[in-house]
């Protein structure tokens, strides 16, 4: 059965709050399903993440229930788009390459994982499929969604701290470390957004981005992805990132004016 509500302004936003509550309580019922499933059937989160389906499998099924909510995909190669391709791939191992030489320069302990040339390429394929399982859910459903309500800056933050929040085999490390992913799921959400910027939600720049985080983490810090000083240094170079984007964009629209 699908729900429709009158369209009139508050029953919009009734039916807003009530489409993200079922997406967000959908995509961890179905996290921890997949998880426990996971488990059960002794499949290596090396290889693949089968959670990482959740959110994509939970904005098909939110869009089942209510009328008007619906996907966003958007799977176009346009040479316009190009550059932002390159940009989604380059740009978070530029921050996170530049995040691992602070980490060495405050004396926080990170080292480049080793026998990357046997490890990396297995687990390639299962972070690329991982990548399209979550921005199906977060970049293609939730952020186009929100912003018909909501600001692109405030939907962007919104996104990033629901996306933040549902890595919830995060909370065992502590506090700090929490702030610290939260910051950098928050700017990392501002940024790419900025990059989508004018390609339609674009998810192929989306995957790619989120491919190349996954990438980084396993790089530059799977010896320390527990570490909270590790996740602060690079939360708080994300914060700086998303700020300059903030600012560039400011300044783009008044150089158009």
């Amino acid at each position: 059965m699908r729900i429709n509500f009158e369209n009139d302004n508050q029953s919009e936003m009734k039916k807003i709050k009530w489409e993200f509550t079922v997406f967000y309580v959908l995509t961890f019922v179905l996290t921890i399903f997949f998880a426990v499933g996971q488990q059960q059937l002794g499949i290596d989160y090396e290889k693949i993440t089968i959670p990482q389906f959740a959110p994509s499998i939970a904005a098909f099924l939110t869009g089942l229930i209510f009328v008007s909510s619906k996907s966003f995909l958007n799977f176009r190669v346009e040479k316009s788009n190009i550059p932002k391709f390159l940009m989604a791939f380059v740009l978070p191992i530029l921050v996170f390459g530049l995040g691992f030489f602070l980490c060495q320069l405050f004396g926080v302990k990170t080292t480049i994982t080793e026998n990357l040339a046997q490890s990396l390429p297995l687990a390639l394929v299962g972070m690329l499929v991982g990548a399209i399982g979550e921005e199906i859910g977060w970049r293609s459903f939730l952020q186009p969604n929100l912003e018909k309500s909501n600001s692109v800056l405030l939907s962007s933050i919104i996104t990033g701290l629901m996306w933040g929040f549902w890595h919830i085999g995060h909370y065992k490390n502590g506090l700090f470390f929490m702030l610290g992913f939260l910051l950098f799921a928050v700017s990392a959400s501002v940024v790419l957004r900025r990059i989508l910027a004018e390609t339609s939600n674009n998810l192929l720049i989306s995957v790619l981005f989120h491919f190349s985080i996954n990438i980084c983490f396993v790089v530059f810090y799977k010896n320390s992805l527990t570490d909270s000083n590790m996740i602060l240094v690079n939360g708080a170079l994300w914060a700086v990132v998303a700020i300059a984007s903030f600012f560039i964009k400011s300044i783009e629209k008044q150089a158009i004016k």
